[in-house]
């Protein structure tokens, strides 16, 4: 079987999609799909998920991909590839067993299919997979998911084995971690004009360099978290959000947290002043403003 790319445009090469459909890049650019890719990329820019692609889905993924590099918001790259990492999971655990063996093939996986049931917390687990100890170790290198971590995993005679689950787990990681290569390889000066002038009409608000230092860290202190909560915020992410991403960064009471900073009557938590900021060293940045906000909304004028 070849894996469908429209479903999974990560293992799509853009060049050859174009090749076979006897066009060039700029042929594609009709002002519809720039609007299309425009609408996507403000959804990120406001903190809303983008719908999902359907129609050409190879094309408006790495579309979308070069605005983001067009624009250089590293928050904004994390934000589409940790809703592209969710569809991938979701997809992922309804596909069958063969197809999704058929995409572990397509990443270069060597797997192989087995049958065992195991118990776990009084539940039984079927295992469907089984990949060898240093493959496995080398595929996960540099995936950021604990719960690919080996000490989740069963292991026996030199290999890890897999519930369909995992696997679906595994598998979206990987995609992702290709689709963040894909995102480097661009090379936004070779991209067509009709690109660089999207990116450069969107009223973009772009993120001070200390809070998107704080969006890309794995993990945040207390002082971090408080601050990139606070900032988020006030610049209108909603507080299910910010829970979820302080979740992501591994901190605990994150609920408590996030409602003591959330906007109150005659009362408003924003982020510490910049000369605060650099005493605890979160400031990376010589940015010529007092509070990180002066940042975010200057940015306009």
């Amino acid at each position: 079987m070849t894996v469908d790319t429209s479903k999974y445009p990560e293992l799509a090469d853009i060049n050859e999609w174009l090749k076979s459909r006897w066009l060039k890049l700029e042929d594609v650019l009709t002002p519809d799909a720039l609007e299309s890719i425009k609408s996507e990329v403000v959804a990120l820019l406001e903190g809303k998920s983008p719908p999902e692609f359907s129609k050409d889905s190879e094309l408006r993924f790495f579309l979308t991909l070069v605005i983001i590099k067009i624009l250089g918001i590293k928050s904004l790259l994390q934000r589409f590839l940790d809703g592209e990492r969710e569809r991938l999971i979701r997809l992922l655990e309804r596909e069958t067993e063969e197809n999704v063996f058929d995409i572990a093939r397509a990443l270069g996986l060597n797997m192989e299919r087995v049958r065992s049931d195991v118990t776990r917390k009084s539940s039984k687990v079927v295992l469907v997979a089984r990949i060898g100890f240093v493959e496995y170790l080398t595929a996960t290198r540099g995936v950021n998911e604990e719960r690919l971590s080996l000490k989740y995993r069963v292991m026996k005679d030199g290999y890890v084995y897999l519930s369909k689950e995992e696997l679906a787990l595994l598998l979206a990681n990987l995609l992702i971690e290709r689709g963040r290569r894909i995102y480097e390889m661009i090379n936004e000066a070779a991209m067509p004009e009709a690109l660089k002038n999207l990116a450069k009409g969107l009223k973009v608000k772009k993120f001070p360099p200390c809070m998107d230092a704080l969006m890309s860290k794995q993990r945040l202190n207390d002082d971090e978290a408080a601050n990139l909560a606070a900032f988020l915020l006030s610049v209108g992410f909603s507080k299910k959000d910010v829970v979820e991403l302080m979740v992501q960064k591994g901190l605990d009471n994150v609920e408590q947290l996030v409602e003591s900073l959330m906007p109150k009557p005659k009362r408003a938590y924003i982020p510490e002043n910049c000369e605060s900021l650099k005493r605890k060293g979160i400031c990376v940045a010589d940015c010529k403003v007092r509070n990180p906000l002066q940042y975010y909304f200057g940015s306009l004028r």
